[in-house]
């Protein structure tokens, strides 16, 4: 059993395993809660299956705004101003699990702005062109990168890789992108479960009501993205882990650890 838990929020997604709605994976992902164990919401809105169980196992429940704040809490280094609630709810947990020594403030100040997580958010610039690496794979996550792309307008075109599982809302995560996008890439992700990139473009055209490129292998989509790139461009890699992870390697950014 844990000494306190966090939920940072419930957005649709693993549908096939957790539910169709909110309220149904908010059932699923309360089933951490413990009797008299303090539990964290981290979001704004907080579902009703959350306030019930929490008040059915009698856990403590702790929510923004009431039980904790964001105040004196500095934006880590990962980018977007959504990651400053996570960073506070986590600090909430900290604290209600009584590890006082791991939130004081100055070490709060120091250690936020220098977190970073490898393909979340992740920017670089190579050859005149700029990357935005993240793998988002819901609607959700898709709406959060696409305000990471209005906040820092590329001065070329955007073009982005895509590649994602079966079970992913396809048209969910292109629609906060699509007015961001010049050029869609479909990939097949490095997975079994992929969705077939000759599928995935018919879906995304329909999705965003143009062309979209397919392309066989990882490599064929990044040079395509390279080609199609123009001076100052940017090309936005998302969809899966399975595309981030072996696009990081490709651009020798990421050595997977040996097992």
């Amino acid at each position: 059993d844990p000494s306190a838990a966090l939920i940072t929020n419930v957005a649709l997604d693993h549908c096939a395993w957790l539910g169709e709605d909110v309220e149904t994976i908010a059932t699923e992902k309360a089933g951490i809660m413990r009797p008299g164990i303090p539990v964290v919401y981290g979001g704004t809105d907080v579902p009703q299956a959350i306030l019930s169980h929490a008040e059915a196992v009698g856990a403590r429940l702790l929510l923004r705004g009431r039980d904790y704040t964001l105040d004196g809490i500095p934006q880590p280094g990962l980018p977007g101003a959504f990651q400053v609630g996570n960073a506070a709810a986590v600090v909430a947990m900290l604290r209600a699990a009584g590890l006082q020594a791991a939130v004081e403030e100055e070490l709060v100040a120091q250690v936020l702005p220098e977190v970073r997580l490898t393909g979340r958010g992740q920017r670089f610039v190579r050859d005149g062109v700029e990357w935005l690496l993240d793998v988002a794979h819901n609607p959700a996550a898709a709406a959060q990168v696409a305000t990471l792309l209005s906040a820092a307008p590329a001065d070329g075109n955007t073009i982005a890789v895509i590649g994602m599982l079966d079970d992913k809302d396809v048209e969910g995560v292109v629609a906060p992108l699509d007015e961001r996008v010049d050029l869609w890439v479909a990939v097949t992700a490095d997975s079994p479960r992929a969705i077939p990139a000759g599928e995935l473009a018919r879906r995304i055209a329909n999705a965003s009501n143009r062309p979209c490129l397919v392309e066989t292998s990882l490599a064929n989509a990044l040079q395509a993205a390279r080609r199609e790139a123009l001076e100052g461009g940017r090309i936005l890699v998302a969809g899966s882990f399975y595309v981030v992870g072996p696009v990081l390697q490709s651009l020798g950014l990421y050595s997977p650890p040996e097992s």
